[in-house]
């Protein structure tokens, strides 16, 4: 594409592109050269003809932040698609990219109503909080709070945006459809990894064949090349050649989850299968288009965190307690109670347990101790709170501790709060208000801030921004690698001026294990969507 005047002028594929209307087009030569104006824009694009909109030179980007450039070309790239994928990472500005984009169609008319399906955790702190400071020309409604009536009845206001969370949409669904949306932004899209589950059923409903969808996440196959497979067939762009498609119909044309795992996995034994080894060439061949940009293209300056490992001793008690559980998938705690592993899944979990300092009991009869609480074996850890407190120590600002269990949590807050430091926890009964609150307090510079989050990690794996800390202490791995990939980015991202560390705490082989999986599959992740940034710079 080049651009002379007013014109562009730009290389169409002949015989000419079933559907392509373009206004003004006249040949030169091989080329053609028409008016440079939005719609000629959008029908080049959605040809799969590399274009830019008048965006770059229209639009005034709201708010009081200069749009990067990557943030630029990635607002006109959503602009200018009918559907699309944004695999921006954590905190590169992906939520503002999107909005700019969004404001930009509202302004010019193209759109007029907005859904934003997010997670709960997200739903104030990233996205109503974004609009409400960089965008108050534009009104939006939260769909959330009360009962399935009342957010139905909020569904019906004439504002902008609506914002739901994910698992919200089947309760209101009818409502949603009924509001016919210009524009659905799906943020964190492997929520719709799985066909069969009840939201990927519910917000395929919501896509008309006019409807705009863009599809977000920097993390989009986390665990396998399976997890593309609902984000891809919610698209509904591709046919199960890859080739482009009008949108169309209830029912997208693209392969079923059972071929689509025979053509991206390999069976090896049992019940394990493994990705084929060009996987990543099948999945990139078919998800698209995407807009990519890595992390260290977005911040050069800053190196990339490498974790670093640090072995620590079981007490005495841990090992007989791992020991017996591996031996006999049971370990006794009291008469009433015992520890149990019935499958491989729920043993990992029990291992991981005790190497936290705790495990949760499962009763004989009843179901929790005469107080209400469920019964926990409790086993000392002095040796990683050790290795903890001289991190935190050492660390030149703020440090963030991902403790998997809640139980554990409340020991190592407690811990910490013993050497003086001001500790906030973030567990998954905290509200998303409360997590806003929580994080403006702890990028703050007050005296009464906090200094330390101990926190779940599916609790900081979304939307925070947590800059103020230089330190994430793994004080056990958690089993998700999506989560573990999405909460080391909280402190890597825009605003950050300090090289963060990575710290994983282990003290046994199983905890070992599970972290050089995580890592392999972040370095998988990176290799997949390193095959986007290479063609969005071409």
């Amino acid at each position: 594409m080049k651009i002379d005047g007013g014109d562009m002028i730009v290389a169409v594929p002949t015989p000419k592109r079933a559907g392509l209307v373009l206004q003004g087009a006249r040949p030169e030569g091989r080329l053609a050269r028409m008016p440079w104006t939005y719609e000629n824009a959008f029908a080049l694009a959605n040809a799969d003809i590399p274009v830019i909109t008048p965006m770059p030179r229209d639009y005034k980007f709201s708010g009081r932040f200069t749009p990067k450039a990557y943030q630029v070309q990635g607002a006109d790239f959503l602009a200018a698609r009918l559907r699309a994928y944004m695999f921006l990472p954590p905190g590169s500005g992906k939520t503002v990219t999107s909005l700019w984009a969004a404001d930009y169609l509202l302004s010019i008319g193209a759109i007029q109503k907005v859904l934003i399906i997010c997670t709960r955790s997200i739903m104030y702190t990233a996205w109503a909080e974004e609009i409400r400071e960089h965008f108050r020309h534009r009104s939006f409604t939260v769909l959330e709070g009360g009962d399935s009536r009342k957010r139905a009845e909020r569904a019906k206001r004439p504002t902008h945006f609506h914002i739901i969370n994910h698992d919200g949409v089947h309760f209101i669904q009818a409502a949603l459809c009924a509001a016919e949306y210009d524009l659905i932004i799906l943020d964190e899209s492997t929520a719709a990894q799985n066909t069969g589950s009840r939201r990927w059923k519910a917000m395929r409903k919501l896509v008309r064949p006019t409807t705009r969808l863009w599809e977000m996440t920097g993390t989009p196959i986390p665990q396998s090349p399976e997890n593309a497979h609902g984000q891809i067939r919610l698209m509904g762009n591709v046919d199960d050649e890859g080739n482009y498609i009008t949108p169309g119909g209830d029912v997208p044309a693209f392969m079923s989850a059972e071929r689509w795992k025979s053509e991206t996995m390999i069976h090896a034994s049992g019940y394990r299968w493994e990705p084929k080894r060009d996987s990543n060439a099948t999945v990139f061949r078919f998800m698209k288009p995407a807009f990519r940009r890595s992390k260290r293209e977005i911040l050069p300056e800053l190196p990339i965190p490498v974790p670093r490992r640090y072995e620590l001793p079981l007490t005495p008690a841990q090992e007989l307690a791992i020991k017996e559980l591996t031996k006999e998938k049971v370990y006794d705690i009291s008469e009433s109670h015992v520890v149990t592993a019935v499958n491989a899944g729920v043993l990992l979990s029990k291992v991981i347990q005790v190497c936290t300092g705790i495990a949760y009991a499962e009763p004989v009869e009843a179901g929790y101790d005469e107080g209400g609480e469920r019964v926990v074996q409790r086993f000392k850890t002095d040796a990683k709170k050790a290795q903890m407190m001289e991190l935190i120590e050492q660390a030149q600002a703020k440090a963030l501790v991902y403790v998997p269990f809640v139980a554990a949590l409340e020991d190592v807050a407690a811990h910490i709060r013993s050497h003086g430091y001001n500790v906030a926890i973030l567990q998954g009964k905290v509200t998303s208000r409360k997590l806003a609150e929580v994080m403006t307090a702890f990028q703050s510079d007050a005296q009464d801030a906090p200094h330390v989050i101990v926190a779940i990690p599916q609790k900081m794996s979304h939307g925070v921004t947590a800059t103020a800390a230089d330190l994430i202490v793994w004080y056990s791995p958690v089993l998700r690698a999506e989560v573990y990939q999405q909460a080391n980015e909280r402190t890597d991202r825009i605003g950050q001026t300090r090289v963060t560390q990575i710290a994983h705490l282990a003290s046994c082989e199983t905890e070992r294990k599970l972290y050089e999986r995580l890592e392999n599959r972040t370095l998988t992740q990176e290799a997949f969507l390193d095959m986007y940034s290479e063609l969005v710079r071409a």
